[in-house]
């Protein structure tokens, strides 16, 4: 950064400033023992007397975001969810003995080094947690399988189906999601394949007003001696075999 911004008022504007993103999609994809969001290195390297404003604008992703432990903490205060795999599951939906139990920190993830894929025909997965509270009242959008089959996980994704809820400010809300490989096809399927691993995703953000994020961008920029935009090609727009047909994020 110019020394020229180390006494002024600074703008960080772009919708991937204060997003977790370090690698690519598919192979490619890694998982960090830590993250430094651009929005962090950039207020990190200015001098504490620098006034920072942030302004997000407009969505620049394709998929919602993955949560992460950031956005998810346990009944026991860590980050993430508690996982928990099971063998089996009667009529009322009761689960057997807990077959293991660990710490899921990221959810967008591709599991196949657990015991139980190899042990087992039938098994569940358990995630539970709670979403941390927002600083304001915030309309949360999640994205959840769907039975449409997706070009993520070697083919094996369903493609993403949104939902919207109101967060009020300072309120945790509780998460479970429960899966297994015992789901049924995809539209268009013939036939029930289990898996012999599970990819999963759990994603969400709190939904920008977009007009009105550009406005409030563009007034930010205005007041500011120096903006920053932060801008780019992330890993949430590549999958596993795929050909992108532009460079375009949208």
């Amino acid at each position: 950064m110019p020394d020229s911004y180390l006494d002024q008022d600074v703008a960080i504007a772009g919708s991937s400033a204060k997003a977790a993103y370090f690698a690519g999609e598919g192979s490619a994809s890694l998982k960090a023992s830590g993250v430094v969001t651009s929005f962090e290195g950039i207020v990190g390297a200015l001098p504490e007397n620098v006034k920072v404003v942030f302004a997000e604008d407009c969505e620049g992703h394709c998929r919602a975001l993955a949560l992460t432990g950031r956005e998810l903490i346990t009944d026991d205060g860590h980050a993430g969810l508690d996982a928990t795999f099971y063998h089996k599951r009667d009529a009322s939906g009761n689960y057997t003995a807990p077959a293991e139990n660990f710490l899921l920190d990221n959810t967008d993830t591709l599991m196949n080094d657990s015991d139980i894929f190899f042990t087992s025909d039938e098994w569940y997965l358990v995630l539970r947690g709670k979403l941390r509270p927002q600083e304001r009242k915030t309309t949360f959008r999640f994205a959840s399988p769907w039975r449409r089959r997706g070009d993520s996980f070697f083919g094996d994704e369903t493609e993403e189906e949104m939902g919207d809820f109101e967060m009020q400010a300072g309120k945790a809300y509780d998460i479970r999601l429960e899966c297994s490989d015992l789901t049924g096809p995809a539209d268009g399927d013939e036939k029930v394949v289990p898996n012999s691993h599970i990819g999963m995703r759990l994603h969400g953000y709190p939904l920008p007003e977009e007009e009105e994020g550009i406005k409030e961008a563009v007034e930010l920029a205005k007041s500011a001696d120096a903006v920053v935009v932060v801008v780019g090609l992330n890993g949430d727009w590549e999958s596993e075999g795929y050909d992108r047909k532009t460079m375009y994020t949208g």
